[in-house]
């Protein structure tokens, strides 16, 4: 594979790798969100803020999940990546993977990631690809007909559950911690970093004093 591409495919995992974070972190926060308010009785109730914190995450998470198997000519999305990888499978050799990544003697990661043959297996990105398009069809759908658009024939007529989305999300990390490693040779047991600072406090320091 030519020094271009790895560097492309290099800088896409970058960019993958933020997207993939943002939708872990609002994921997060909306869970421990709703621990917060499960564990207060007193603000554990059908309150149209709780609606209003719901609603805007589904809207966000499902146009988030949908951006990232974007499909379309001319953009960039986890979708297309998985596809160039696809479309180059031959050229991702075992050994430019042992030149670049020297660690890697017995190459235990380049066989776990790519298979036991000297390139790439392309079997490996197909099966990756069946498994997102399989899980995010539905979500598409919503996406398109009740968010980005406001269709007269909508595809769906059901939004999907949260359990749902939450596979796809799952799904989608899985995948690319494999991708991530093979492009640039750092391992991760997951993509949702550590938030630096005590978020919570919006919850815990009054704002209006009655």
């Amino acid at each position: 594979m030519s020094n271009e591409k790895i560097k492309e495919l290099t800088d896409e995992c970058e960019i993958l790798k933020k997207q993939i974070e943002a939708v872990l972190i609002d994921r997060h926060i909306l869970r421990e969100y709703f621990k917060i308010v499960k564990a207060n009785p007193d603000i554990c109730n059908t309150n149209i803020f709780h609606r209003f914190v719901m609603k805007g995450y589904s809207s966000n998470i499902l146009i988030s999940t949908r951006r990232l198997m974007d499909k379309t000519k001319n953009t960039f999305s986890l979708y297309k990546f998985l596809e160039k990888i696809n479309n180059n499978s031959k050229e991702i050799t075992r050994k430019w993977y042992i030149d670049t990544f020297k660690y890697d003697w017995t190459d235990t990661d380049f066989t776990r990631i790519a298979g036991s043959g000297s390139f790439f297996c392309k079997k490996i990105s197909s099966q990756d690809l069946d498994e997102l398009v399989k899980l995010s069809k539905k979500i598409e759908d919503t996406a398109d007909s009740y968010i980005a658009h406001n269709s007269k024939n909508p595809k769906v007529f059901e939004w999907p559950q949260m359990n749902e989305v939450d596979l796809l999300i799952d799904k989608m990390e899985e995948i690319f911690l494999k991708y991530y490693t093979l492009f640039t040779g750092q391992g991760y047991s997951t993509f949702l970093p550590t938030i630096q600072y005590d978020w919570q406090e919006i919850f815990t320091i009054p704002w209006i004093n009655k």
